[in-house]
Order: structure tokens, then sequence, then C-alpha cells
């Protein structure tokens, strides 16, 4: 390669590192560890897309999956995100309430506690486990009910983990 090529080409990578560097790809260190709090617009409330959590290899193995399935959640509960677009895309307008069917992977004999509630914490969802013969641990399908638009938090605990997940009702 010719001295100006090699010139043109660092400075690329330069300008790329810095635009990484000032831009989202640099994340600032929380002194406590926790993320800061960040109020959902409409347009950013639905985060299947963005989930990139890593899958225990149980649940890769109880899925028989080739390729892991992108989850959110830790430790012994994670939501299993649609293989393609956000949760909306498969939720159900019924009657006065929006449905929307979710798989839940749970590592422990008990059903998660779980929450559905709305951005500004006016408004609460509903949820009904509709668990397999199987039983748990394992996947427990599970029905989220909305009674209105909006951005909602759907949270699941177990014992000391958690699983949380942001979707945009239309």
């Amino acid at each position: 390669m010719n001295p100006m090529g090699s010139l043109l080409r660092l400075l690329a990578i330069g300008l790329a590192i810095f635009v990484c560097l000032v831009s989202a790809c640099a994340t600032p260190e929380r002194p406590n560890g926790e993320d800061e709090a960040v109020p959902m617009s409409p347009q950013s409330c639905d985060d299947a897309e963005s989930i990139s959590g890593i899958p225990p290899a149980q649940l890769v193995a109880d899925l028989g999956a080739e390729i892991p399935p992108r989850v959110a959640g830790e430790g012994r509960i994670f939501f299993i995100a649609p293989a393609v677009g956000s949760w909306a895309d498969s939720a159900e307008r019924r009657g006065t309430e929006t449905s929307l069917k979710v798989g839940i992977w749970v590592n422990d004999v008990h059903e998660p506690e779980m929450s559905v509630t709305s951005e500004n914490d006016e408004n609460q969802g509903r949820i009904e486990f509709a668990p397999t013969s199987e039983g748990l641990p394992g996947f427990l399908p599970t029905g989220i009910y909305f009674p209105g638009p909006g951005c909602w938090r759907v949270t699941a605990v177990l014992g000391g983990d958690t699983a949380t997940i942001n979707v945009a009702v239309p």
C-alpha cells in the first residue's frame, strides 16, 4: 500500500475511535454500579431489538437452539426476545386490553413475581401464566395484559434475580 493510503487509513481509524468515544460507545461508570433511570418515550420505549443479554447454557440447551436467543434477565429468570422486531409486533387488541404472549425461562420450581406498570406508575396491567405440562424449571408461557396504550415496564422477580423489559403498546 502506498504511504498516502496508509495515512488516510490511520486517519479514518482515528476518527472512528474519536466518534465512538464521544458518542454512545462510551458509557460512563456509575459510582454505585447501577444504571441511571431514563424516562422512556414511545420512540425509545420498546427495547426488544436492543436486548443483548447472554443466555445461560441451560436455557440454550432447553431450547435446542443452534443460535442462542436474545434474552433479558439474570440468574434464574429471563425473558426471551422475539427473533426480529419489537415486543409489541405480536400484541393483539382484545376488548379494552392489549395482550402480549411472551416466553419466560425460569430455572427454579417457583413462578416469578411479576408486575406490569405504566411509565408514569399510574396504571397497572396484569399477568396470566400458562404453565406447560413439563412444569418448572423450564419455559413459562406468559400472557401480559395492558389496559391502554403507552410505554410499559414488565418486571419478573425470582429471589434476588430480576428480568425487565419495556413494551411500547400501540
